[in-house]
């Protein structure tokens, strides 16, 4: 009885032993894993300092110019379109085949250069014809010439009848009008073939041909068109509230769009006292065209002074946050942005006066001011010398 008592006993002692194995592994377990989830949270609480940290020392890039003083002009605008000031359409005055064009679209000729030959062989022999013909009668009208003091000498005498003397002398008066019916003859078959020849009236540019070689050109018929572009006009129509405001002999302000908006200035020449059909009064501006940059068919744009202020403190306009309530701008003070509120004024749409908030000479944040907030820390990337 005893020995099998002892046998139960070592064989509980043997089964409660990998139950006590079993429970310190679960409590270290468990340990362990609340040891690491401790860790963990400190981390993330590290994690989430340093970003508030970061976050409160935010430095926003920015870029500054100086506040300084300058001028602002309006002006109203009124589009008109280039138009040379001289401007011929070139004809002929005979017509025929074309032998020859000497000139085409864009070429630039002076006057009295040939810019075309029309074919003429029936001219040329007229010509011919009457130049012989004068020649002819001129020197039967001087031989007669020299026969008349020996006719005059015979008559006085008596050796000849005065019927004789007369009919002498009056086929001397019959040649001179021969003489000079034919050199009107000649003259008018030399002019034909000059008309063969179509010259340049004025110089200019060619600005457009209608006609090829070989083809048939008639008399009257504009076949190229020539312009002086050495003055040009700016053709615009204005409405009546704005007429009165053009002046003959004005000077206006002239930009060209096509001409990477170059400036000139121009002088008004006409103001037409009658609407056209569309109520708007014509208005020509001329513009000289010195190196011929102007070219027909660009569009301008005419510019008219309304208000011009100088010496204010103006800055663009993009600067100055405008948020209904106030308008505002940052400007940078020991490396940080000041909001400064500010009282506008005069703007061209470019740049605004301003009339209150700002000194001359203060740092303006002119780009990245719409990511600010007053007292944000900011690096200035780069400095303008004036705003």
């Amino acid at each position: 009885m005893l020995r099998m008592e002892k046998n139960e006993q070592q064989i509980n002692a043997k089964e409660k032993r990998p139950k006590k194995k079993i429970i310190f592994t679960i409590v270290a377990v468990v340990l362990v894993l609340a040891l690491l989830g401790g860790v963990l949270r400190g981390v993330a609480l590290r994690k989430a300092q340093t970003t508030a940290e970061q976050n409160t020392t935010k430095i926003v890039p920015v870029e500054t110019a100086l506040v300084a003083r300058g001028s602002i002009e309006t002006s109203t605008k009124v589009t008109g379109q280039l138009a040379p000031k001289q401007e011929v359409q070139v004809t002929s005055k005979t017509g025929g085949k074309i032998l020859g064009l000497y000139a085409e679209s864009g070429d630039w000729v002076s006057k009295g250069s040939t810019l075309l030959q029309l074919e003429g062989v029936e001219v040329g022999l007229q010509v011919e014809q009457a130049r012989n013909s004068l020649e002819s009668t001129r020197t039967t009208y001087e031989n007669m010439l020299k026969n008349k003091e020996r006719m005059d000498s015979l008559y006085k005498e008596g050796i000849i009848s005065q019927k004789d003397w007369e009919d002498f002398n009056l086929q001397v008066k019959n040649l001179e009008s021969q003489i000079r019916q034919l050199e009107i003859s000649l003259a008018l078959a030399e002019t034909q073939v000059d008309n063969l020849r179509v010259e340049a009236p004025i110089s200019g540019v060619i600005t457009s041909v209608s006609v090829e070689e070989g083809n048939f050109l008639s008399p009257g018929v504009p076949f190229m068109t020539l312009a002086n572009l050495d003055e040009i006009y700016v053709e615009a129509a204005v409405s009546e509230a704005l007429v009165n405001k053009f002046k003959p002999g004005d000077k206006v302000k002239v930009v060209v769009q096509a001409l990477d908006k170059a400036e000139f200035t121009g002088v008004v020449e006409t103001v037409d006292l009658v609407p056209n059909q569309a109520k708007l009064y014509p208005v020509k501006i001329l513009l000289t065209n010195k190196d011929n940059l102007l070219k027909p068919g660009m569009f301008a744009e005419v510019q008219l002074r309304n208000e011009y202020r100088e010496n204010i403190i103006a800055v663009p306009v993009e600067a100055v946050i405008d948020n209904r309530s106030e308008q505002f701008v940052f400007v940078v003070e020991e490396g940080k942005a000041v909001k400064k509120p500010v009282k506008l004024g005069l703007t061209d749409g470019k740049m605004v006066e301003i009339l209150e908030g700002l000194n001359e000479g203060e740092e303006l944040i002119v780009v990245g001011q719409n990511y600010l907030a007053d007292q944000d820390a900011v690096e200035v990337r780069n400095r303008g010398e004036s705003a």
